[in-house]
């Protein structure tokens, strides 16, 4: 480095301590148009890569995301200064998450009627859904993250969903899996422009960034209520009628799930209005009939029918 090189840093260190440096401008990412490339963490890929739909991809890759708390002890002493130090990592806090599948979507690319963006996002919902954890995609990059070391081109990688408050197992994407994806893919770009379908998929897909087991329980019944649609009279009652003809294999799975529908739209009804917490084994149960309906309605490429109109898989 010149001695003009040298003195700048300089200047910019002593601006970063004083609140007068100010950050050169960021390279143009547009996403409308950009090759995108989104990093998924707690999953895994079965390959090196494979198609989804054309221009849309999933590839093996690896980015560790990672990001310490830190704790400052006094107030910058400028707006947009540091703070001073000294300062202390806290124990137990920040984030780390290792993204080993990436979510590639080549430029102007467009594979079903969703924003680009979306398009992404969407990808890693439904390997959310279809793997049952909590799955997420942490970070957005202009460039495959396996090139960024070596290259020479700016590169922007941006912050998109937040790690989730719940653990989970990793998805392993397998063969199976990504036929199941394509397929669903394909139903969701259609289905997810229905209003109902769209809000109750957010619900049931927001549950894992929501705090409380409270929270959950509320936010799934509420989307398994949007589905199936019971009315606003014995809404318990008519909620576990369409259920048991929608998702039972046989009758008596579809009167064993009549039965846990009652029970668990009770528990939710304690968690809403008693205050009661609901126990781990009914926020599981609660999410794999909520999944379980989601799941069909993809399958099927329409949304539930109304109540009266279910014909039972066993007829």
């Amino acid at each position: 480095m010149d001695s003009k090189g040298f003195s700048k840093k300089i200047a910019d260190l002593r601006g970063m301590i004083d609140g007068t440096y100010v950050p050169p401008p960021r390279p143009s990412f547009d996403h409308r148009n950009s090759a995108l490339y989104g990093g998924l963490a707690r999953a895994s890929l079965h390959c090196q890569a494979v198609e989804l739909l054309p221009g849309l991809e999933l590839r093996r890759s690896y980015a560790y995301v990672f990001a310490p708390a830190m704790v400052a002890f006094a107030p910058p002493p400028a707006p947009r200064s540091a703070h001073p130090a000294p300062w202390h990592a806290a124990d137990g806090g920040g984030i780390a998450e290792t993204v080993e599948v990436e979510v590639f979507l080549a430029a102007d690319a467009r594979p079903f009627a969703l924003d680009r963006l979306d398009t992404v996002r969407c990808v890693a919902s439904l390997i959310r859904l279809l793997g049952g954890a909590p799955v997420c995609m942490p970070i957005l990059s202009s460039q495959p993250f396996n090139a960024v070391p070596n290259s020479k081109l700016d590169t922007t990688i941006l912050s998109l969903e937040t790690v989730p408050n719940w653990s989970g197992r990793s998805v392993s994407i397998t063969p199976d899996f990504v036929e199941r994806l394509r397929h669903f893919l394909g139903s969701a770009s259609v289905l997810l422009q229905d209003d109902d379908v769209f809000r109750a998929f957010s619900l049931a897909d927001g549950m894992w960034w929501l705090p409380s087991w409270t929270a959950q329980m509320l936010a799934l019944w509420t989307a398994a209520e949007t589905l199936m649609r019971p009315g606003r009279t014995s809404v318990g009652a008519k909620l576990a009628d369409s259920i048991r003809s929608y998702l039972g294999l046989n009758r008596s799975d579809g009167d064993r799930l009549y039965n846990e529908v009652t029970r668990l739209y009770f528990s939710r009804g304690s968690a809403a209005h008693a205050g009661r917490t609901p126990v781990a084994a009914d926020m599981d149960a609660s999410y794999r009939i909520v999944r379980g309906i989601l799941l069909r309605c993809f399958a099927d490429g329409q949304r539930p029918p109304e109540r009266t109109d279910i014909v039972p898989l066993w007829k």
